[in-house]
């Protein structure tokens, strides 16, 4: 059933971009330019997402409106369009992108994972408060829409489109089951941009040799797993817009027209590529302006259209596209910059020229494969800039020049593997080119039989390598995850029906899980005593602290890892193998979480934890302000054999205030007293002592200062009630 609605979503796009160019007056209908229609499918639902949520639409309403637009232009296409024949590079391109996307299809599109990077739980997450919310509203939202907000001026297509795609998966506004078809259906529009491209140049078997290498390639599997979805849309603009330019009339208003709305909707996808993509579609736009020596009175002519057409579809959002722009280039020259660890390989000095062909840095493969297909793709793209130089096709050799030195600028000067490999992404469709053409020329070389065998030979075991090494990089991957099945998560609808609207307290340490929690439950009323990954960053927690308030002592249901921390006030109710969920006893406070950098351990059937010089924290949930005793069996750690006993440092904070208080710990029992008030109280526990040996015998590297065992919480006095 997943695979027929991808399918259908496949057709729907080829529907609607036929559909948009019959009306623009593409009308010759053995034209390679229909196959070019799911990318212009892409820029129509784009623009209809982008202009609606820039003036504060939900999603949901503008679902309805791409939906029509949608069914009337399929009816267009079913009307007039006879010309079946396009339609298989069409169907092959479906088949590619699904081997490029198999984990995909193995699990079942809505149910797998996928990457756990959280990147991709945030492009589901705005795009659920982008389906509900009117785009910057915030305060007194859910904690998920109250994350979401703080995306308000970052770009949003991606996250809309998962929207948009969501009633198709099965149940309309839960962007998570829709995200499972967003990359296999983006691969699709970049295979499809990429057989329009090369659609009549080279003889058919080179063609689809080019569109295998373009596609089948360790980039789009990086981008995959790295969970970049806007770059994903962006990789499908330039093969399309350089196969456009290629057949080009200036003298008809139409291809005005139809360049505007491509890059208008480049301009809501990927704001801050924009000027890479535009600079590029202009060097290209000189080149044959030249080359066909253009009327200067149809170049104005053309021009006025394309700027008045351009300038409509984005005035929306100009203003956040130049701002945003500006934010994204600062990053370039902060100290944290994001996605530092991507294509990490690109600055190794063991790996870079293996890095630089998509083919991974230090991983567990077989590597002279992996040399045998670098050395190959150096050589033919060589050679096949040297034919394009030789053709003079200065266009794509200056798109060439300029996006290379940009890449080497990314690794060179400013060391960002993350910049470079978004710039390789965008200009790989080119370099493929360059190896196909390399293969064309060796191949016309009659006078050597040997040189045509062993080039079409060398570059058709490139792809089989290139094919291989990408499903053992997905098979790896995939069996490097903790769990494959969003289903564990998904699960958490059924607390709903427990706790019947009552607040749910959530302490889940786990951070992928505690996110999940966060998007499942946002329609119940929750408390995060604490926040995991994204939503904890300093930037974030204003908005997050601006969620909407519960009263915490009405609190009754705890949600928890299936894992570690076990309340003792309380008695569970439901549980699979990630979360518990707990019914809180009637008593003064309840232990909401307990937070321990070194994990916890199971000791006699206990819990057991290891404290260091970093934080462990107690949340605690007190009905009355008052006095409460730690309790436990504490022993000595072996990060420090010279002395008997520790100092600990506890620290209690309430409401916005800090008490500090210093004890000796000996091994044995021990009592820690600490002051609680009504509310949601944090103890802190840390050893103040260094430790004298870094690592033990058995290689564990933890700081392991002081055990704790038998930790039990009881009021040292009668609370008074306030």
């Amino acid at each position: 059933m997943a695979l027929f609605i991808f399918i259908i979503l496949c057709l729907v796009s080829v529907s609607v971009g036929i559909g948009t160019l019959y009306i623009l007056g593409f009308r010759k209908e053995d034209d390679p330019i229909f196959i070019s229609s799911p990318l212009i499918a892409l820029c129509i639902w784009s623009l209809v997402l982008g202009i609606g949520v820039s003036i504060n639409i939900p999603v949901r309403i503008l679902t309805y409106l791409a939906w029509g637009i949608s069914l009337a232009l399929c009816l267009i296409t079913l009307k007039f369009y006879r010309y079946p024949k396009l339609f298989f590079p069409l169907i092959t391109c479906v088949g590619i992108a699904l081997f490029i996307s198999f984990p995909y299809v193995v699990h079942g599109f809505s149910n797998y994972a996928g990457s756990p990077l959280a990147d991709g739980w945030s492009y589901t997450v705005f795009g659920q408060y982008l389906w509900e919310n009117p785009r910057c509203a915030e305060g007194g939202l859910a904690p998920l829409y109250q994350y979401a907000a703080h995306l308000c001026d970052t770009r949003f297509i991606a996250s809309s489109l998962l929207g948009f795609i969501s009633p198709l998966a099965g149940w309309p506004g839960d962007t998570q089951a829709a995200s499972g078809y967003f990359f296999p259906w983006a691969f699709f529009v970049y295979a499809s941009a990429c057989t329009f491209f090369i659609w009549k140049r080279v003889p058919q078997w080179l063609s689809w040799g080019y569109v295998i290498i373009a596609v089948v390639t360790g980039w789009l599997f990086t981008i995959m797993i790295s969970n970049n979805f806007d770059q994903a849309l962006a990789i499908s603009f330039l093969p399309a817009l350089a196969g456009f330019l290629e057949s080009f009339d200036f003298a008809k208003i139409r291809w005005g027209i139809l360049l505007a709305i491509v890059l208008s909707s480049i301009v809501y996808i990927y704001p801050e590529m924009t000027p890479f993509i535009f600079l590029s579609v202009l060097l290209l736009l000189l080149y044959h302006v030249i080359r066909g020596r253009v009327h200067f009175i149809s170049l104005v002519h053309w021009g006025g259209i394309f700027f008045f057409v351009f300038a409509l579809l984005v005035s929306a959002y100009f203003s956040t596209w130049f701002k945003f722009i500006l934010s994204q280039f600062s990053n370039i020259q902060a100290s944290v910059r994001p996605g530092e660890f991507v294509a990490s390989e690109l600055l190794s000095n063991d790996y870079w020229w293996l890095g630089i062909w998509g083919l991974g840095g230090d991983i567990n493969t077989v590597d002279w494969l992996r040399k045998i297909c670098a050395l190959t793709f150096l050589i033919l793209s060589i050679i096949g800039f040297l034919v394009l130089i030789k053709n003079k096709n200065w266009g794509l050799v200056a798109v060439q020049i300029l996006l290379s030195a940009l890449v080497a600028y990314f690794i060179q000067v400013q060391k960002y593997s993350y910049g470079a490999y978004k710039l390789i992404t965008l200009l790989w469709w080119l370099v493929s080119y360059m190896m196909v053409l390399a293969v064309r020329w060796l191949q016309a070389k009659s006078y050597n039989r040997f040189i045509p065998v062993l080039s079409k030979g060398s570059y058709l075991l490139a792809i089989i390598i290139v094919a291989y090494l990408n499903i053992m990089q997905g098979i790896r991957f995939d069996r490097n995850l903790i769990n494959t099945d969003i289903k564990l998560y998904k699960e958490l609808l059924l607390i709903p029906p427990i706790v019947n609207n009552s607040p749910v307290g959530i302490s889940v340490s786990d951070p992928i899980a505690n996110m999940w929690a966060m998007y499942y439950l946002r329609e119940s009323i929750t408390y995060f005593f604490s926040y995991q990954a994204y939503p904890n960053q300093p930037h974030v927690l204003p908005f997050m602290h601006r969620s909407q308030q519960v009263d915490l002592s009405k609190i009754r249901y705890l949600l928890t890892d299936a894992k570690g921390f076990r309340p003792e006030e309380a008695s569970m109710l439901w549980h699979n193998s990630v979360y518990s969920l707990w019914k809180i006893k009637d008593s003064p406070f309840f232990i909401a979480g307990i937070s321990n950098p070194n994990g916890v351990e199971i000791l006699n059937n206990n819990e057991f934890y290891w404290l260091g010089n970093q934080k462990t924290l107690i949340d605690i949930q007190s009905s009355f302000t008052g006095i409460i005793s730690i309790v436990g069996d504490f022993m000595m750690g072996p990060s420090l054999s010279e002395t008997t006993e520790r100092n600990l440092m506890v620290t209690s904070r309430i409401n916005g205030q800090s008490h500090s208080f210093a004890f000796t710990i000996r091994p044995g029992r021990n009592i820690i007293e600490v002051p609680v008030s009504r509310g949601n109280n944090k103890i802190e526990l840390s050893v103040l002592d260094e430790p004298t040996i870094n690592s033990l015998p058995n290689g564990d590297s933890r700081v392991l200062l002081l055990g704790l065992q038998n930790i039990q919480f009881e009021f040292q006095n009668e609370p008074e009630e306030k």
